[in-house]
């Protein structure tokens, strides 16, 4: 990488040799040194009245190792790559809003990602940034600039001229991927006929071998053999000569990849009306709302009984079902699917797991249980509220950490004169930012009294939280 003539260019091993210099331009090196360690600036660069600067970061993360290469992502790669840029959950624990980012490509970088993003300090957007991010030889490369007004079009022509002077003059070889083998419904747990029939998607020219194995350790005897078409698509099929159990095993195989193999062990019943699921049953579950999807014969009535209710379904042609079935309610769930068909036995299947009981179902009855009390009458008569559960809504202003204690300052809202301050005390870190609107359930406390700017004693409600609402 190369950075405009004049300048100055430091690393991480540069920054004592340049000491004064940086001293003197306003910078404190001790912070300086932590900036570059935490996030792995190789080298930043300043012009001559320190007012533009650049910098180069390097990272390596189980994503940048898989893929090694960008030019060799796949579209859907590269767009979960930059949905993780644009993904608004990231603003809200770090102040930093990605509002755009592109692919493009360069006759010398190669493919990279351009992203703006902005800042929000002090609850306002202040600085504002831009970046190349491309991944090379199994790490993310990140040429960043920031400053403090809007880029005109001639800074962000000076900063594509970066491109020019960026190329990577070695590449290592990549290693072998695993083959992505996606399979439509997976592989059958029952049949009632022996027919076997699976069809999915895997690299175009992709071998696909399926095959079964009676006991562990043996050899394995080959069922049906495919090659994915040009769109990787696939279709294997096979009829089962006896009946009894099998255990599965579906390979897809291609030059300078990893095998991939999928297994399914599989009951072959002549005459059972087969029931094959989208995803193992569980045991335990911790969603509001359970649904069992899966395929089976074309005219099978399936009938779900659960706790409270049923559901019934005549299949179509597709031959493929789907319940959905209420969990919010913690506690142990028996369904019973009953499958009948014209012509064969019916069966029952019971189907038994619990629903965890998790936080936010504590945090149903503590909304329930709260109180809500004027923020005037809180502070006129504080004592008459000591040990109440409360609820109260705001706008965060600030957040700091005590001896293993946070602490954070939230200023009421729909409160007259509209300078409303509580605080509320976090046992663990609440992953606040500042502007944040939040609705806090709180115990309060006694509390604090706090002087104003004139010296005039106020009273601030102190709360020990329980649960916030984000």
């Amino acid at each position: 990488m190369t950075f405009p003539d004049a300048w100055l260019v430091v690393t991480p091993s540069g920054i004592p040799v340049y000491r004064v210099l940086l001293e003197e331009a306003g910078f404190n090196v001790d912070d300086m040194e932590l900036r570059f360690a935490s996030e792995n600036i190789v080298a930043e660069g300043w012009n001559e009245g320190f007012t533009d600067s650049y910098r180069l970061m390097v990272t390596e993360d189980s994503r940048s190792q898989q893929i090694f290469d960008i030019g060799r992502a796949s579209a859907g790669q590269r767009k979960s790559i930059a949905n993780s840029f644009t993904d608004l959950s990231l603003w809200k624990l770090t102040n930093l809003r990605y509002q755009e980012a592109e692919w493009q490509t360069h006759p010398t970088m190669g493919r990279f990602l351009f992203l703006r993003y902005n800042i929000l300090k002090d609850g306002e957007i202040a600085p504002r940034g831009i970046q190349y991010f491309p991944i090379r030889n199994g790490k993310n490369y990140i040429i960043d600039r920031v400053q403090d007004s809007r880029f005109s079009n001639r800074a962000l022509a000076n900063f594509k001229d970066i491109l020019e002077g960026f190329s990577f003059t070695e590449q290592l070889p990549a290693p072998a991927l695993p083959l992505p083998l996606e399979l439509d419904g997976g592989i059958p747990r029952e049949t009632g006929d022996g027919n076997i029939r699976i069809t999915g998607k895997t690299e175009p020219g992709a071998g696909l071998v399926l095959s079964h194995t009676a006991y562990e350790g043996d050899e394995p005897v080959t069922l049906s053999i495919a090659t994915a078409e040009a769109d990787g698509s696939f279709l294997l099929r096979c009829t089962l000569a006896d009946q009894g159990v099998y255990m599965l095993t579906l390979t897809a195989s291609k030059q300078d990849w990893i095998d991939t193999a999928a297994s399914q062990v599989l009951t072959y019943q002549d005459g059972l009306i087969p029931i094959n699921y989208d995803q193992d049953l569980p045991t335990l579950w911790t969603e509001d709302t359970y649904t069992m999807s899966g395929w089976t014969l074309t005219g099978v009535q399936l009938q779900l009984l659960d706790n409270r209710s049923g559901q019934s379904k005549k299949i179509g042609k597709d031959g493929r079902f789907s319940f959905d079935v209420d969990t919010r309610l913690p506690g142990e769930y028996h369904l019973v699917l009953v499958v009948s068909m014209d012509r064969h036995k019916d069966r029952r299947i019971n189907i038994d797991f619990v629903r965890e009981h998790t936080p936010e179902h504590d945090a149903v009855d503590i909304r329930e249980q709260a109180e809500e009390v004027s923020y005037s009458e809180l502070t006129k008569n504080p004592a008459e509220h000591v040990g109440k559960l409360l609820v109260f809504t705001g706008t965060v202003m600030n957040v700091t950490e005590g001896d293993g204690v946070w602490f954070a300052r939230v200023n009421v809202t729909k409160v007259r004169n509209g300078n409303a301050p509580i605080v509320l005390l976090c046992e663990a870190d609440p992953e606040l930012i500042e502007g944040q609107k939040i609705t806090c359930y709180a115990q309060a406390n006694s509390p604090y009294v706090e002087q104003d700017s004139s010296g005039k004693e106020t009273i601030v409600p102190s709360l020990t939280t329980v649960w916030i609402d984000k």
